[in-house]
């Protein structure tokens, strides 16, 4: 209700509705420290907090750190990812980023901590009967943006590539790893890499034909590629929606050796020359 009241720029009607459900609450007793009280104090702090934000920035910052403190505290009780609950990751994430936008300087525990919650995200998306491949393709994309502070540009330069956290890209891989029976994942991907004739630890200014000839070897080999000639100069690029959509279509087996290293998908490596120093850095990390 107070969400409702604040999309009408109703401010007074909101912070009486705020009131009202912290109030009942309050008055609960013990009671409110049930998973469903428990979340919804979450949701009453957070409105709170996206009322305030705008003028009273110092008071909005406090009502985000109640919400912060709540989810930490019970992380069980106000998990995201179990049936019939209240909240969903995205008001988990806006708690977190909202401390992290009206600080100053950056609150390293909050910053942990979204991390961690994408990494459940992340989990969520792959471990199931039915793994939602699209979503933890872009999952694991944002995340990587999120680890090298590239958020804002939506990209990796060579510098963000070159110096990527080991202990991360080991940790997406596993995850990739583990929950497509060796199908997917960072370390697949590098092993096609070489067995397509590529090198790793080459600078960009010394990539030659060769290497791009190899790199879409390395392409067609993991279904990014159609090497069928739209022209009479080469074949096609394979979007990420198409892929997935080939994917779909597999009833009887989704591991087809068809798509076998297709993901992620990688958006940061769909250039011969970033590829080359991302499954380099995969290389140096010994993943």
């Amino acid at each position: 209700m107070s969400q409702a009241y604040e999309k009408l720029e109703k401010p007074d009607k909101a912070k009486e509705k705020i009131r009202e459900s912290l109030n009942y609450f309050k008055n609960k007793g013990n009671k409110s420290s049930s998973d469903e009280g428990l979340q919804i104090k979450v949701l009453s702090k957070r409105n709170e907090g996206n009322l305030l934000a705008e003028k009273y920035p110092k008071q909005a910052i406090k009502a985000y750190q109640q919400a912060y403190n709540i989810l930490k505290k019970y992380p069980k009780e106000t998990n995201p990812f179990v049936k019939n609950k209240i909240l969903i990751a995205e008001d988990i994430e806006l708690v977190h980023r909202r401390i992290l936008e009206l600080q100053s300087n950056r609150n390293q525990e909050v910053w942990n901590s979204l991390k961690e919650h994408f990494y459940a995200e992340l989990e969520n998306f792959l471990n199931r009967e039915k793994p939602n491949w699209e979503a933890a393709d872009i999952r694991t994309w944002r995340l990587i943006l999120f680890i090298a502070n590239r958020e804002k540009e939506g990209w990796l330069d060579i510098p963000q590539l070159d110096k990527f956290s080991c202990p991360d890209l080991k940790r997406m891989d596993k995850l990739w790893v583990k929950n497509s029976k060796g199908h997917f994942g960072f370390s697949v991907q590098k092993e096609i890499w070489v067995k397509t004739g590529n090198r790793l630890g080459v600078k960009v200014g010394d990539w030659n034909y060769s290497d791009v000839a190899n790199y879409y070897r390395f392409a067609s080999a993991i279904g990014w590629y159609n090497g069928e000639k739209k022209n009479a100069v080469r074949g096609s690029v394979v979007s990420s929606s198409d892929y997935l959509r080939g994917i779909k279509t597999i009833k009887t087996n989704p591991y087809d050796s068809r798509w076998k290293g297709g993901l992620p998908f990688g958006d940061y490596i769909r250039s011969h020359c970033c590829a080359g120093l991302f499954f380099s850095r995969v290389a140096t990390c010994k993943v």
